[in-house]
């Protein structure tokens, strides 16, 4: 099994291998399977196989119970490493709360148009997103 593959597709490979050989006449036990499958995982999945050995009755164990267990660990680590990465994009904003960030001043409403549009001011367009009320470091 490559280190990048996943459980689906390595099972999917190994499951074609043993039923063309189960074609040709050869005959494989579950158990056998079983145990080349535990032998050829690689180091991520140790710790996990380590685990079934010692929870599960290998002589009744499947190959479909095998790769589910497999399967399931996988996705556990996904998930953690998926975590991670969340992690690493909110720490961006590590150190900085809501107190720190600078406030706009609030904006008082009089009861005439002419009074607002006179404050608008029209800027030169901002390089980031190309708008005009507003300048370039405000963005």
């Amino acid at each position: 099994m490559k280190d990048n593959e996943s459980i689906k597709d390595f099972s999917n490979r190994l499951m074609n291998v043993v039923n063309q050989m189960r074609l040709l006449n050869k005959t494989f036990t579950n158990h056998k399977v079983v145990e080349k499958l535990k032998v050829v995982v690689p180091q991520k999945f140790k710790a996990k196989i380590s685990a079934i050995k010692e929870s599960c009755d290998l002589q009744n164990l499947t190959i479909a119970k095998l790769i589910s267990k497999l399967h399931v660990q996988e996705q556990r680590v996904q998930m953690r490493d998926d975590e991670v990465v969340k992690g690493v994009f909110q720490s961006n904003n590590k150190g900085k709360s809501i107190g720190n960030l600078p406030r706009k001043k609030p904006v008082k409403f009089s009861k005439g148009k002419a009074s607002i549009s006179s404050k608008r001011q029209i800027f030169s367009p901002c390089s980031y997103c190309r708008r005009t009320n507003h300048v370039e470091k405000d963005c």
